[in-house]
């Protein structure tokens, strides 16, 4: 029965997810960005309660959810809820771990992610990765102190030194407004989402990236207890065979010939869908979840589409006259994850000086760690500190009685410690054109070591996607629906000819799937 307009859920999964000996599990940077995911939707789905009056939840599946047995939950009058799963559904499991042989082995736990559709107490399950930022990444920066606590502690995310009394209160000031129209705008549109996939016939709205239609690291998917059972069905059928990288799942045939003509794969541009221009299954995630969710819902029933494409979208976004909601993927620009990294960092701060300057590849992986891991602090603080529980977990829940975060604010200390000692400006960032970047652009910070300070939007934001966006910015990767049947009617049976295929980019990859560099970057400025 349905009870709640939606459901946030990610999962974390390790090597050791699919074995039938697992290696012993180290939860403890784990577990502190499952609790950093749970308390951000969290706050987003109170937010949206409060917008919709409906009730919302937030599951979270994996080994080391124990850990978060020490959050507070939510006040019984709250209408959000929290679910920890320490394992996915067990006959799911097990026909996963029947599959055949991957391109990418550790990978094939992401077709657990199908457990969405198998959550039907929500008329929509809304699946986003873990190394997702679901709000603007200063919605939590001061836990709601004064505008003096706020500029500190704005100036401290950035890396830099704290500002003067008189500094800090007009920066926390401006911080304080600019980071509520923030948290405002990124609310109006997850309820512009929510609502347009509750009220749509598709049954899955994901955004494509530049390999695949279907990007798994977002998807709105409408739960049905059938459609479940259809996909285990086919993964049953798929067990102990090797995944045919030319027919695809079930060797249904060759992307342009198994693509319905009204699928919104035909809109992507050349250069901006693989899968079509190599017209072929080895695209990025083609034999794990990104291949069996667009084989599943926009081949075998078609009934999936893309995001943007969508008018309630683009209407809502058309009214709203605003700027537009963003969110950030850790891993659409590869590196490490700044709860895997962040207690190994300050060791390789010796190797990046150079003339006084922090310089070097690693600049983005420091400033998103240091960035993810304040945010995540204060948030949990101020979690701790409202519930007021003990913030320890016990040995039965995989984290040695470790206070949650520890390791990551132990290595966050000694990474500081080793940035003191040398300026962190790093390489010039082009500004942002958001209203908070606007504000953050003029704050008046003091030198670091007798040299200038870099402005704080240099350190503290990276740059970001927009969650929707309207017709007027849907041109670069998208073509319309004429173009689009003029390239379905001219297409072979083989890959583009040579001389029209776009050249192959190579992706980054972070924790063994390709996402690259380029794509975060095409995404923002050809639509955001």
């Amino acid at each position: 029965m349905t009870t709640e307009l939606a459901a946030f859920v990610t999962d974390h999964f390790t090597d050791g997810t699919l074995s039938d000996r697992p290696p012993p599990l180290n939860c403890a940077p784990h577990a502190c960005a499952l609790a950093g995911w749970a308390l951000q939707a969290l706050a987003l789905s109170r937010r949206l309660a409060d917008a919709t009056n409906q009730r919302f939840s937030v599951h979270v599946f994996s080994p080391c959810v124990g850990g978060l047995k020490s959050l507070p939950p939510p006040p019984p009058t709250s209408r959000t809820s929290l679910s920890l799963h320490s394992a996915h559904d067990a006959e799911l499991t097990r026909l996963v771990k029947a599959l055949g042989a991957r391109e990418l082995v550790n990978l094939k736990a992401t077709l657990l992610k199908w457990e969405i559709f198998s959550l039907t107490a929500a008329r929509v399950a809304v699946f986003v990765d873990l190394d997702l930022e679901l709000l603007p990444h200063v919605a939590f920066l001061g836990g709601g102190a004064g505008d003096h606590a706020l500029g500190t502690a704005a100036a401290a995310a950035a890396g830099l030194v704290a500002p003067s009394p008189r500094a800090a209160r007009s920066l926390g000031a401006a911080t304080a407004a600019a980071a509520r129209r923030e948290v405002e705008s990124t609310v109006y549109d997850w309820r512009a989402l929510i609502e347009c996939a509750a009220n749509g016939t598709k049954e899955l709205l994901t955004y494509p990236d530049f390999s695949s239609p279907v990007n798994a690291a977002i998807m709105l998917a409408k739960p049905s207890a059938a459609r479940y059972r259809d996909g285990l069905d086919v993964l049953r059928r798929a067990a102990g065979e090797a995944f045919d990288g030319d027919v695809g799942w079930e060797k249904v045939g060759r992307p342009r010939a198994v693509t319905p003509p009204a699928d919104d794969a035909w809109r992507r541009r050349r250069g901006h869908l693989q899968m079509l221009e190599r017209n072929d299954w080895r695209f990025i995630g083609a034999d794990i979840d990104q291949g069996f969710f667009f084989y599943m819902m926009r081949v075998k029933v078609q009934s999936g589409g893309d995001i943007r494409l969508l008018p309630c979208i683009t209407e809502r976004q058309q009214a709203k006259g605003k700027q537009h909601a963003h969110y950030f993927h850790y891993g659409a620009v590869g590196g490490c994850k700044p709860w895997n990294c962040l207690d190994d960092l300050w060791r390789t701060v010796p190797k990046l000086k150079k003339d006084g300057d922090l310089r070097g590849p690693k600049y983005d992986e420091i400033a998103f760690a240091i960035g993810w891991a304040r945010r995540t602090f204060a948030l949990l603080d101020r979690r701790m500190a409202k519930g007021g529980a003990a913030s320890t977990c016990a040995v039965v829940d995989g984290c040695a009685g470790e206070r949650l975060c520890a390791a990551a604010r132990s290595g966050l200390e000694r990474f500081e410690s080793a940035l003191g000692r040398i300026n962190v400006s790093g390489p010039p960032r082009q500004p942002k054109t958001t209203a908070l970047n606007r504000v953050l652009q003029r704050a008046t910070l003091p030198p670091l070591d007798g040299r200038p300070a870099p402005r704080l939007y240099e350190f503290a934001l990276p740059r970001q996607i927009p969650l929707a966006a309207d017709s007027a910015r849907l041109r670069g990767p998208y073509r319309s629906v004429e173009e689009a049947a003029r390239e379905r009617a001219g297409g072979g049976s083989g890959p583009l000819p040579r001389a029209q295929a776009p050249p192959r980019r190579l992706p980054a990859k972070a924790h063994g799937k390709a996402h690259g560099r380029g794509q975060i970057r095409g995404l923002a400025s050809a639509i955001g």
